[in-house]
């Protein structure tokens, strides 16, 4: 057992240790014990040769470990030294020559490479020449030749440091030589040998983050670096790794008691991802410099023979860049014997290039200058602090090419389109984009692009803005007549073309009329233009806009809502509150990060002098007074309900239909919206109304009564035609995700709108719109509610009850005289019954009822069934002398209508006389409604013998056949019982299959008589099998659900088994309280019950309190 147990000790320890000497030592060890095992354990199976061979390696592993472990813990002390910074100035024409330092051309700065020096890296080995001061005087003598010093070694008393510590030693040591301003603009061209062209690289990076992130805060010297870099000569640099830094880990790891490290040879591994990361973050930022690469061609030689190139010729050179190839390998591709060797030619003429090219630059830097214009954003609507969208201005950046903008040969129009609905802060980030890089660009202007006419007037004020005198009248404004303003127009338009001038912004803000033109369809309104025709092809252009397809012309940056941190920041902000405190963080939760909203109603919060908390208490009431506050500063068009009527403007002329559709949707829920629900309840297979007719148009409103007159219309209606059309469907969510009012949800394959376009969509109705939209709304919900013996009805009863308690809710805030809706009401009443909500559906039931009878009568027989449904959430509810007048009253209507007898209302009455203990006549009216099913059962199969049986006939036989069970097992006649039960159970499983609900009920009720006839053990199976379908389809609070919770509750306490028990009798306790009430009487003797167990049980149990069902 010792081995397991010490090897994984020694594994786990290795991993842990953040100490490289302790990593080493414990591999060493784990080496040794593993070795030592090894032939103690097939010491009989090996052969003589074998075992002196595995002897003789465990001796040297162990004495290997042995001796260097006390070295290591007693003798050797790593030497903690501080890398040298110290630069050596080699040639400095102002100190050597009569050249004046501002005459100086250029800073050449060389960095050696890994484990070297400068002193080493540079000298010939036979001449002991060093070029860079021997010879580059000769030639370049007005260029000042740097040899930086950095301790780089890694074989023996290496420092700690990371690469980016070794990239700021770079610049700092710049730093030092280079102090004031003029020194600091002074070209700089670096020169690097392998790892050293690495260094030179990260030193680069670092510095372009310093330009271009944080230029407020950067050292100003060091920031310099990034403008003043013209040009890098390569040597032997492994920009995609090297094999040979494989051997150096591999021999650091036998140096460890030296002190060495593997950390930066981890980095020149070819697989090194940072090695990656970092070449390309440096071509990006580096495309205008002049780069160079040397490469060797001779292999290395070990042990006096040749082996294989350090670094091969794919690694050190730059696709794009000019190569050269040298005779000679790592080690000496860098030194030059004389100066007339071609190696040192070569170089002389590669920094030649990298002035010419910097020549030409400066051409173009000054032809740039010219173009410069103050910053300023005319019109733009400014916050005062701004939160957020980190991701965001990344993606801006990249697709405005910020890292490539000082590059001469990109001369074409990057364009970024800021893409979200209305309020969710376009504008604003764009606005921060152009204050965080004003420093990059040469001009940047704002323009408003809501309209053609309006950008030409904005285009033309940017001729004030350069200024273009030749098109300005004497006071330095454009002439505001038609030939003024084209005047000035072209002006611009020509001042953005010139060659050099491609470094402007200019950012439009509100593009929302583009999509005909784009798209080529046709159609299009007076507002639509072509944006193209009016910028030039080069420069960057970043566009804010509520249409998605606007990205088809340029990189689309989609800007949802906020982060809850973010959305407290704005809140908190506006308010001056604490961003911890709770209430503040329910207020962002129910704008959903929309910053415009979180803004406004931080605004009303702080107008008010209100607190968060009295806010929430009436946010309904309030959220319209926020939607409608203006604020012109910080939002150009005032307010968030401002913003959303634009967009639901655009969409009601482009499609009617999209428009009356998002209408209708503020009555459902905001989230889970699909084609289905429409066309179920267009299908209405429950048949609360005639299959397939015609849905309510709610936009087909009476003015006197509020009441939907769609009825009276020849052609069908808008609704109608979306739900029996998908295609027609998609067209208008495609206009409503075309302006970012819908939202895909992946997951569920359905449809979303924001909470607060939501609400907003109810609130602007008046109020016969809002009447007749919430009466639409409640009859198509109504018509595809499902009965529970359809198929897997659960599914939809779920999707359907989010919208459905939506509705209800809504449903209180209306006049009851105006929301006439039987059809709907009885469908949403099956549906709060099938949940166990028994109160809710009482009152639904008779709003149908009522809504009939006042519609068609009492004698309809959809009244009548309404009427009879009514009197199930009596008997359910306990109130039985209601439930038994009404359906009695029902069965004489029937008999003097139809002159026949309802069997549903037999069997339901026989029900009630069950639940009463009056048995004697619930067997009469079971007996009369089973004859009476199966008569009708058989005329239908007399009828079509060859067509299979019709379902709901042969599914009313087998629940008439459970119910009379029931009965039976009442009158404690076990054996009629379960004959009764497993027939209606072989009916449900073969026509509903065996994890439909109605097929659970049956297996439980075997349960209730297994347990009454004593099987106990098989009473437990049928109601555990029971349960796991109840609880996977209707949760855990449905009244079925809560019902085998209590009867397997109190079978396992009768097996003796308390705590299991109590944990079922629990649930069903808490069930009860959720669906019913805590005050309600079913629920307080069910909690009752769960006391009376928990006292059998010593109180090891916590009694549920009303608290935990909330």
């Amino acid at each position: 057992m010792w081995f397991p147990i010490v090897s994984v000790a020694l594994f786990v320890v290795s991993l842990w240790s953040g100490s490289h000497f302790w990593r080493t030592i414990c591999v060493s060890w784990l080496a040794s014990v593993s070795v030592s095992y090894y032939v103690a354990a097939n010491y009989g199976t090996l052969s003589t040769f074998e075992f002196l061979w595995a002897f003789s390696l465990c001796a040297t592993l162990v004495l290997w470990s042995i001796l260097l472990t006390p070295v290591q813990l007693l003798f050797s002390k790593r030497e903690e030294r501080k890398p040298t910074t110290a630069p050596a100035v080699l040639w400095d024409p102002a100190e050597s020559t009569d050249i004046k330092r501002a005459s100086i051309r250029a800073d050449i700065v060389a960095v050696h490479g890994l484990g070297s020096n400068c002193d080493r890296t540079w000298l010939a080995y036979r001449s002991k020449a060093n070029w860079l001061a021997d010879f580059l005087p000769r030639t370049h003598a007005n260029f000042r030749v740097i040899a930086l010093n950095h301790d780089s070694r890694w074989d023996a008393y290496s420092p700690v440091q990371s690469l980016r510590d070794y990239g700021q030693i770079i610049l700092d040591s710049i730093a030092t030589l280079r102090r004031d301003e003029e020194e600091n603009k002074r070209p700089l061209i670096f020169i690097g040998h392998s790892f050293g062209g690495i260094l030179i690289k990260k030193a680069l990076v670092i510095a372009r983050g310093s330009k271009i992130l944080t230029e407020s805060l950067s050292d100003a010297r060091e920031r310099a670096v990034y403008d003043a870099c013209c040009g890098v000569l390569f040597f032997g640099t492994p920009h995609r790794g090297s094999n040979f830094a494989l051997f150096g880990m591999l021999s650091s790891y036998f140096s460890y008691w030296r002190g060495s490290r593997s950390d930066l040879l981890e980095f020149l591994t070819p697989s090194s991802k940072e090695l990656d990361d970092l070449h390309l973050s440096f071509l990006r930022a580096y495309e205008t410099i002049y780069i160079a690469n040397f490469f060797e061609t001779v292999p290395i030689k070990l042990l006096g023979l040749p082996f294989h190139v350090v670094v091969t010729k794919e690694s050190a050179t730059i696709d794009g860049k000019p190569s050269i190839s040298v005779d000679a390998d790592h080690r000496s591709l860098q030194r030059c014997e004389n100066d007339f060797s071609g190696n040192y030619l070569q170089i002389v003429h590669q920094i030649n290039m990298i002035v010419e090219h910097l020549n030409q630059q400066r051409m173009i830097e000054h032809q740039r200058n010219k173009y410069t214009v103050p910053f300023r954003l005319r019109g733009a609507p400014l916050v005062s602090v701004f939160v957020g969208r980190t991701n965001e201005l990344q993606q801006i950046e990249e697709g405005l090419e910020l890292a490539l903008l000082q590059s001469s040969n990109r001369l074409r129009l990057k364009i970024v389109v800021l893409q979200g609905m209305g309020g969710v802060g376009k504008s604003q980030l764009a606005i921060e984009y152009a204050i965080r890089h004003q420093g990059v660009y040469s001009a940047i202007f704002w323009c408003n692009g809501k309209t053609e006419a309006l950008l030409r007037l904005e285009l033309a004020a940017i001729a004030e803005q350069i200024p273009l005198k030749g098109v300005l009248g004497s006071n330095g404004k454009i002439l505001k007549d038609e030939v003024g303003l084209e005047t000035a127009i072209t002006a611009v338009f020509d001042w953005l073309s010139e060659t050099h001038n491609t470094k402007w912004l200019i950012i439009v803000d509100n593009v929302d009329t583009q999509r005909a033109v784009i798209l080529s369809a046709e159609g299009s309104t007076d507002t639509s233009y072509n944006i193209w025709k009016h910028f030039p092809r080069h420069g960057s252009l970043l566009i804010t806009s509520r249409l998605a397809s606007l990205r088809r012309i340029g990189k689309g940056v989609e800007i949802r809502e906020v982060s809850t941190q973010d959305g407290l920041q704005i809140l908190c902000n506006a308010t001056g509150g604490d961003t911890k405190d709770r209430e503040a963080a329910i207020i962002v939760e129910k704008l959903q990060g929309l910053p415009l909203a979180i803004a406004q109603a931080g605004a009303y919060i702080y107008e008010m002098s209100i607190t968060p908390k009295k806010y929430l208490d009436s946010y309904e009431a309030r959220t319209r007074d926020i939607l409608t506050q203006h604020n012109d500063i910080t939002y150009v068009n005032g307010s968030i309900m401002a913003t959303l009527q634009i967009s639901y403007d655009a969409v009601k002329s482009r499609n009617p239909s999209a428009f009356k559709l998002l209408t209708t949707w503020g009555f459902l829920d905001n989230s889970d919206v699909w084609w289905d629900l429409f066309h179920l309840a267009w299908k209405c297979k429950a048949g609360f109304a005639e299959p397939e007719s015609d849905l309510p148009s709610p936009d087909v409103v009476n003015e006197q009564t509020g009441q939907n007159d769609s009825s009276k219309n020849n052609t069908s209606s808008w609704l109608t035609d979306l739900a029996k059309d998908e295609s027609l469907f998609n067209k208008a969510i495609s206009t409503l995700r075309e302006f970012y009012f819908v939202r895909r949800n992946e997951a569920r394959d359905s449809l979303s709108i924001h909470p607060v376009v939501h609400q907003w969509l109810r609130q602007r109705l008046d109020s016969g719109s809002w009447h007749a939209n919430l009466s639409a709304t409640i009859t198509l919900l109504g018509r595809a509610v499902p009965y529970a013996h359809f198929e897997e009805p659960w599914i939809l009863q779920r999707r359907l009850a989010v919208h459905v308690d939506n509705c209800l809710e809504i449903l209180e805030q209306a006049k009851a005289d105006k929301v006439d809706s039987p059809e709907g009401f009885q469908g949403l009443a099956i549906l709060m019954f099938d949940q166990g909500r028994f109160e809710r559906a009482e009152g639904l039931y008779r709003r149908a009822a009522q809504g009939w009878e006042r519609r068609r009568g009492f004698d309809y027989w959809q009244t009548r069934r309404a009427y009879h449904d009514l009197g199930l959430a009596y008997r359910t509810l306990g109130k039985y002398d209601e439930a038994e007048a009404l359906w009695k009253h029902l069965l004489d209507a029937c008999m003097r209508i139809e002159g026949t007898t309802d069997c549903r209302l037999l069997d339901d009455l026989g029900r009630l006389f069950t639940m009463t203990r009056r048995y004697e006549e619930a067997e009469t009216h079971f007996e009369r409604a089973l004859a009476g099913r199966e008569d009708r059962l058989r005329d239908a199969a007399r009828a079509a013998p060859n067509e299979p049986l019709p379902l709901d006939l042969e599914l009313f036989v087998a629940d008439s056949s459970r119910h009379f069970g029931i009965l039976k097992r009442a009158q404690l006649k076990f054996e009629e019982a379960e004959s009764l039960f497993r027939r209606s159970l072989g009916t449900f499983q073969k026509r509903l299959g065996p994890t439909h609900t109605w097929t659970l009920l049956a297996i439980a009720d075997l349960g209730d008589i297994s347990q009454a006839r004593g099987q106990q053990e098989q009473a437990e199976m049928y109601l555990k099998n029971a349960l796991v379908g109840m609880e996977e389809q209707l949760g855990e609070s449905h009244n079925y659900t809560v019902k085998i919770y209590r009867d397997l509750g109190e079978l396992v306490l009768a097996m003796g088994r308390r705590k299991d028990a109590l944990v079922l009798l629990e649930k069903a306790a808490k069930g009860l309280g959720i669906a019913r009430g805590e005050d309600n009487a079913v629920a307080k003797e069910a909690r009752e019950r769960v006391r009376i167990v928990m006292d059998m049980d010593g109180g090891e149990h916590e009694m549920p309190t009303p608290s935990s069902h909330n």
